[in-house]
């Protein structure tokens, strides 16, 4: 909804940047319509929406009364769009948006209903009035939260990787100093890193250690994580009814790596160690990569 906002205000703005005003107001009829009035007469659709551009950028009469509309010809045909678009939008129902405060504190919390896999969008609109003959001013800008759970696909760097995706998915470390790196990953705060792990023996798996490490699969050593041991768990079904995402997490084992106090954006690697494992044998499986803001002391 936010977002349909901001794309709308493009027009908006270019309405009030140009001559409507001299004709037309948003529910009042003046020399021309109201744009409320387009947009009741006019249903948003592609027909309408070209009909409607033309007329902007061309001109006509007839219509609603009389008087002619001025041709536009300086506007370029998307902006013409664009501002269509903002009129044939104004008796939408709006989405309910709540702003925030301009200062202080924001602790985001997962809505009611949702999975908590998703992350958090904060968007900063600015816009002011105007002063005779200068327009609106307007900026917005971003800042995205991602989820503190990392899917181990999304690594953009990768060595030693076995993905197999039958019958499920399973992202397989293979052989000594095999590794995953994310870009750009803020680590403000972050205190420790949890790897949910399976080393399953029936896949071959022996086991290891893994390093955090920055900027390189060699770079600075920032934790290291307990060695993780072979474990036949077999296969097991969550109770009914039980959120299955929160029952792996807590029958999942974890390597936990705390790490040393680190801030600002950084690229971090993940490095897999276990010198007798040769570069064939399948280390462990990762499942998901958590960033937590504790230390759990283990």
């Amino acid at each position: 909804g936010a977002e349909t906002l901001a794309v709308l205000n493009i027009g908006k703005n270019l309405i009030e940047g140009s001559d409507c005003r001299s004709c037309h107001q948003i529910d009042k009829t003046s020399i021309g319509p109201s744009y409320v009035a387009v947009a009741e007469r006019y249903t948003k659709s592609d027909n309408n929406i070209s009909y409607l551009t033309d007329k902007i950028l061309n001109g006509g009469s007839g219509v609603w009364g009389d008087h002619g509309m001025s041709a536009h010809p300086e506007l370029s045909e998307s902006d013409a769009r664009r501002m269509v678009d903002y009129i044939l939008s104004i008796n939408e129902v709006k989405p309910t948006v709540s702003p925030l405060a301009i200062k202080g504190n924001i602790r985001p919390e997962v809505p009611e209903g949702e999975d908590g896999q998703g992350s958090f969008l904060l968007r900063a609109f600015y816009a002011d009035k105007g002063a005779g003959q200068i327009t609106s001013l307007a900026g917005e800008d971003f800042v995205a939260l991602r989820n503190p759970f990392l899917d181990p696909q999304s690594a953009e760097i990768r060595k030693g990787v076995n993905l197999m995706t039958t019958p499920s998915i399973n992202f397989f470390m293979e052989g000594d100093q095999s590794h995953i790196g994310f870009k750009s990953l803020d680590l403000t705060a972050v205190k420790e890193i949890n790897l949910f792990v399976n080393v399953n023996p029936r896949n071959g798996a022996v086991g290891g250690f893994v390093e955090a490490r920055l900027g390189s699969p060699d770079g600075e050593l920032i934790g290291q994580s307990q060695k993780m041991e072979p474990l036949n768990q077999g296969f097991r079904r969550p109770p009914a009814g039980v959120n299955f995402i929160q029952w792996r997490r807590e029958n999942t084992p974890q390597a936990r790596i705390e790490i040393k106090e680190t801030g600002g954006f950084q690229d971090i690697f993940f490095i897999f160690r276990n010198p007798d494992a040769g570069q064939e044998k399948i280390l462990m499986s990762i499942i998901e990569i958590q960033f937590s803001n504790e230390a759990s002391g283990l």
